[in-house]
């Protein structure tokens, strides 16, 4: 390789490397002006978004014990004037927006010292109770659990689901993955709560699914080959009767660190750790929002629409 070659190939990964943060910048940015608005200023995507983003919030916060008076009160008062002005502008309330009045009702409940709001499964019962083998049962039945028995999972279920996760689409057929698991020892599966900290340190198995991007010219597919592979593998999991809960970690941890930690090798980003474990809670049943909410048929006067819009 000529000194040219490298100067270029060292280039190249700089400039990918510099847009990346750039664009992370910028997304932040993008969001710190959206949440500055009130309900009022929000068009009707970004109001629909923070009912279902605050109404997340509450539902996780009622499975920790109630903490000090008024923990959680400006995320309510949010989402009670996000559903007031969705009803004042005459919207239809879909099954999230009915939901999110429920999660308010659940909420006024924790707080006035109801303790952790969960279902707990009994250890003789197992849960999920998977009948069918129909994949639209098996998508729709799925919900994020954060509480576990005390019960190992057998390593022929994880590698299930891997395979499964190897199934998803890549692209160019790069398949970059790479599953590093961590299996923790039963006596350090607690009860706990809901918050982030509590799952890592409890769940009875961490699968942290990591990308090698050093084959990828491009910004974001190495986002999309780990979201289609993680999509496969959680799904896998409830149709093996196991829970899982998904937690984001790219660019919101240390990643030198938490690879020094793991011992994972620096060239692999980092981009999701998931929960896994046999459910110990039946967790609540989020609603989802309404189809004709996110469908737009768009009109084109010819097929080629949209053929010549790609970078040379």
């Amino acid at each position: 390789m000529t000194a040219k070659d490298m100067m270029f190939r060292v280039l190249v990964r700089v400039m990918a490397f510099l847009k990346k943060d750039v664009s992370e910048s910028s997304q932040k940015m993008i969001y710190a002006a959206t949440m500055r608005k009130t309900a009022k200023e929000m068009d009707k995507d970004q109001l629909g978004q923070l009912i279902r983003y605050f109404s997340h919030a509450l539902d996780k916060a009622v499975r920790c014990e109630a903490g000090p008076s008024g923990r959680g009160m400006e995320k309510k008062r949010i989402l009670s004037a996000a559903l007031e002005e969705w009803q004042r502008r005459g919207y239809a309330e879909g099954p999230d927006k009915l939901w999110a009045r429920d999660v308010l009702k659940q909420y006024d409940k924790w707080s006035a010292g109801g303790g952790k709001l969960i279902e707990p499964v009994p250890d003789d019962v197992d849960y999920p109770k998977i009948d069918s083998t129909d994949l639209f049962e098996i998508i729709e039945g799925r919900k994020s659990v954060r509480f576990w028995k005390k019960k190992p999972v057998e390593r022929d279920k994880i590698e299930k689901m891997v395979r499964a996760a190897t199934y998803a689409p890549s692209s160019c057929n790069r398949m970059t993955w790479r599953f590093f698991i961590i299996e923790s020892g039963m006596d350090k599966v607690v009860e706990g709560d809901s918050t982030n900290k509590s799952m890592l340190e409890k769940a009875p198995v961490r699968i942290y699914l990591a990308i090698d991007e050093r084959m990828y010219p491009e910004i974001y597919a190495p986002a999309l080959d780990a979201g289609f592979a993680l999509q496969n593998l959680v799904l896998a999991a409830h149709a093996l009767g196991l829970g899982t809960c998904l937690m984001y970690h790219s660019e919101s941890v240390n990643q030198a660190k938490l690879k020094s930690e793991l011992n994972i090798p620096a060239h692999y980003m980092i981009y999701c750790a998931v929960m896994l474990g046999y459910p110990a809670e039946v967790p609540s049943t989020t609603a989802r929002v309404a189809v004709n909410e996110v469908i737009t048929y768009v009109d084109k006067p010819n097929n080629s629409a949209g053929a010549d819009c790609f970078a040379d």
